[in-house]
């Protein structure tokens, strides 16, 4: 079969998926282009944090070097050239334009790459197997991935997000991970393991990804497989893949964020810190801890002796110990006898984790 006669069977199975797709693109690039997040309430955005955080790399500051930052070093990798590249443009009578629509133009290719991937993931439950990839009936759409498609698309949450919060990049890297690791092609689960590692370093919720590929790569976590099946090569259950995943997302943080937090171990690990010295905000645990405001950072990022004290927030809940009940109900969830074997499970298991 020729290439143009595959890019028109192409075109004739995902028709209305395409269809769906333009108009999920242009629905965002017009609010990207003429909305503002919060209404009469507020000027509800975090990009106008990222914009302030733009204005100090001319004032002589660099992320990791002589201050501290919030996320992990990719992000402010991927977001500040944004800024100088639009402090370049001419300012137009409101100046946060130009950086507003390049940020959210670079968080669009990420929540367009968002919307494919939930499509091929919906179609890999669908079709289960090597054929996980293909679709229902010719000329028919897998109807039951174009209805997760449409139903990520008209939820108004990730439309909104996407207008004033970067979640789109994390949820990308996660998404591809998770694609990846189900994939049958060779190789698939050790680019899942650095693309969860990417992920993990524009934020951290994507590291859920690696006890997950744990138990799809085969690891099975009971008495009877630790004696007989870890450390047998030759046996399905050994622990030979699961460790090389978590190898290489370890090494490829090592390796790819320390040289972004400019070899600075102390200012890399400071998006982990920080949460330590941070009232929790928006939540449950807010509104039991006497918190009503937004997630505040406590300290200028240009403070690092401020930083390195610490002990900003008292908090009033136990987390040690609000930490080891969450921890070991998802132990009780990690370790029961889910059919890892069915593509299902990971997909699941990984929407589970991030309740």
């Amino acid at each position: 079969m020729s290439l143009l006669s595959r890019l028109r069977h192409f075109y004739r199975r995902h028709y209305w998926y395409l269809v769906s797709l333009v108009l999920f693109v242009t629905f965002r690039l017009l609010a990207l282009i003429l909305l503002r997040p919060g209404g009469f309430i507020a000027d509800n955005s975090d990009y106008e944090f990222y914009y302030a955080w733009g204005f100090t790399i001319p004032m002589g500051y660099t992320p990791f070097v002589d201050m501290w930052a919030v996320y992990p070093p990719l992000f402010p990798a991927l977001m500040l050239p944004l800024f100088e590249l639009s402090s370049r443009i001419p300012p137009w009578v409101e100046p946060r334009l130009f950086f507003h629509l390049l940020f959210g133009l670079e968080l669009l290719a990420f929540e367009i790459g968002n919307y494919l991937l939930i499509y091929r993931l919906a179609l890999r439950l669908e079709q289960p197997g090597p054929a996980a990839a293909g679709t229902g009936p010719a000329g028919v759409s897998a109807p039951g991935a174009l209805r997760s498609a449409l139903f990520y698309a008209l939820l108004f949450v990730p439309a909104y997000t996407l207008l004033g919060w970067f979640e789109a990049m994390p949820t990308f890297f996660l998404l591809l991970g998770l694609d990846l690791l189900l994939s049958t092609r060779n190789g698939g689960w050790a680019a899942s393991a650095i693309a969860a590692a990417l992920g993990f370093l524009t934020k951290l919720t994507p590291v859920i990804l690696v006890p997950v590929a744990v138990r799809w790569l085969g690891a099975r976590l009971n008495l009877a497989a630790a004696r007989r099946e870890w450390f047998r090569r030759r046996v399905p259950g050994n622990l030979l893949r699961p460790a090389i995943y978590v190898l290489l997302f370890v090494g490829t943080v090592i390796a790819v964020g320390l040289p972004l937090a400019h070899f600075n171990p102390e200012l890399a690990l400071s998006s982990l810190r920080i949460n330590a010295i941070r009232p929790p905000w928006q939540s449950v645990w807010a509104l039991w801890d006497g918190y009503y405001g937004f997630g505040l950072v406590p300290i200028d990022v240009r403070n690092l002796k401020g930083f390195a004290a610490g002990d900003q927030w008292e908090t009033r809940l136990p987390w040690p110990l609000i930490t080891l009940v969450f921890s070991l109900l998802y132990l009780w969830l990690y370790t029961r006898r889910y059919d890892w074997s069915k593509i299902r499970t990971p997909i699941a298991f990984t929407g589970v984790s991030l309740i």
